[in-house]
């Protein structure tokens, strides 16, 4: 998700500018965003906000930025005010519903998506965007189905989108139909070498195979792509290579990836379901279920299904299971 931040803060102010709001400083302030410069960012906005706090693409633009700088809670604060001024405004729902689906919220992601579309202008290039999210937060919720709408319809206005078209190859794969998939994830590779995403995904495909050797391959030329800022790209890298070690029983091999991937991306529940089978493998049962539960908390089940519940009840104590069910129903 963090792929595309940058995207929308080049799109934002070209939409989001009202006649009375400050252009000049709002677009210094997309500048410095843009060079990592968010504190100083942020300065530029709190003083717009301190001149006029009517204008809701201030807290939307701020919000982003906190965004950038991981701290979801104060980007959703901003992002809400936003809308309480301008509750008609598609470029608000659609930023939230971005953010709904970063913090592994789909379906209010969703909800955010209808929204979106439904206030926004016929013919708005933002349409894409929105569809996007909206088929990425139908599948993190398993409507494998109603993904694959979204991204055809994506695919219809651009058939060489590889976002979309990796998107679309892991919902096919999804969908049991492998042959697809591969060669949808295959023309990925072909037409967009420098992104990692299809790298990424058609190695993913390949470890499902059981052909971890070949996975590992793919990783190992995807990361020779990656840009050296690319974190979220290159913990998934991480994360799925370790994967392939630990069947290939390279366990040390294998930690020191899932390890490396959780530094850079430390929320990922599927890393932490990786390194706790990776400890099972070590026979350190202790520190598998304090990932598995930790996993959990994380919104494994929301996401993947019950595969790490049944690796709780297999291996961890019954009363820390329960604890976790219990702080999971409150």
């Amino acid at each position: 998700m963090r792929s595309f931040i940058s995207a929308l803060l080049l799109c934002c102010c070209s939409q989001l500018c009202a006649a009375q709001a400050d252009t000049l400083a709002l677009n210094k302030a997309e500048g410095l965003a843009k060079k990592g410069k968010y504190d100083d960012a942020i300065v530029i906005y709190d003083s717009l906000l301190a001149k006029d706090s009517s204008i809701s693409t201030y807290y939307d633009m701020r919000g982003w930025v906190y965004y950038a700088q991981n701290k979801f809670q104060q980007a959703g604060d901003d992002i809400n005010r936003a809308l309480r001024l301008e509750p008609n405004n598609a470029i608000h729902y659609f930023h939230r519903a971005a953010l709904m689906y970063s913090t592994e919220n789909p379906t209010m992601a969703i909800q955010d998506c209808d929204d979106a579309l439904k206030y926004m202008v016929p013919g708005d290039s933002m349409k894409i965007r929105v569809l996007m999210v909206r088929g990425s937060s139908k599948e993190m919720k398993r409507d494998f189905t109603g993904a694959y709408e979204d991204y055809k319809i994506v695919l219809e206005h651009d058939s060489t989108n590889c976002e979309s078209l990796s998107n679309l190859g892991m919902v096919l794969s999804d969908l049991k139909r492998e042959k697809e998939a591969m060669r949808c994830l295959e023309k990925v590779v072909r037409l967009c070498p420098e992104q990692p995403i299809g790298y990424s995904n058609l190695a993913l495909l390949q470890q499902n195979s059981g052909d971890y050797k070949k996975s590992i391959e793919t990783i190992n030329e995807g990361l020779k792509h990656l840009l050296a800022d690319d974190n979220g790209g290159r913990a998934i890298m991480y994360n799925n290579r370790g994967y392939d070690e630990l069947k290939l029983q390279k366990l040390q091999e294998a930690m020191n990836d899932i390890n490396q991937s959780l530094k850079l991306y430390p929320t990922n529940s599927y890393a932490l379901r990786n390194r706790a089978l990776v400890y099972l493998a070590m026979k350190q049962k202790d520190k598998a279920c304090e990932d598995l539960r930790e996993a959990m908390k994380q919104g494994f089940t929301l996401m993947y299904g019950n595969e790490v519940r049944e690796l709780m009840k297999a291996n961890c104590p019954a009363d820390s299971i329960l604890d976790d069910e219990d702080n999971m129903n409150r």
